[in-house]
């Protein structure tokens, strides 16, 4: 499975996007997510992918932008082929939505975002 299709699942996954929504090019702000928006999409990243995102002020505006620096992340991180990384395997998936859906909060503006739970 490809970086973004990997990306779009996780948006449709875990901040209830629609999936026809989600084109390479969709600008992230049409799809209702802000700058902390992405710093939670970013922590999602970083645990789906088991690496570490750089807190490095990075250029991102689409979701083909969100991809690239992804698969930039893991030919860093494993020296290999994005593509060649193990995806997560499906028990690990089934145990993140037996926890439960992510609880939305909302923002200053009433926009409604995913919260991170703590611990």
């Amino acid at each position: 499975m490809t970086t973004l299709k990997r990306l779009r699942g996780i948006l449709v996954r875990d901040f209830r996007l629609d999936a026809r929504m989600l084109k390479s090019n969709a600008p992230l702000d049409r799809l209702g997510i802000d700058a902390v928006g992405l710093m939670d999409l970013m922590f999602t990243v970083e645990e789906e992918f088991k690496l570490t995102v750089p807190v490095n002020a990075v250029e991102l505006e689409t979701l083909l932008d969100i991809a690239s620096y992804i698969d930039e992340l893991l030919l860093a991180h494993y020296g290999t082929d994005p593509s060649a990384v193990p995806e997560p395997a499906a028990s690990a998936a089934t145990s993140t939505k037996a926890e439960g859906q992510r609880k939305l909060a909302p923002t200053q503006e009433g926009e409604l975002l995913p919260r991170r739970r703590c611990g």
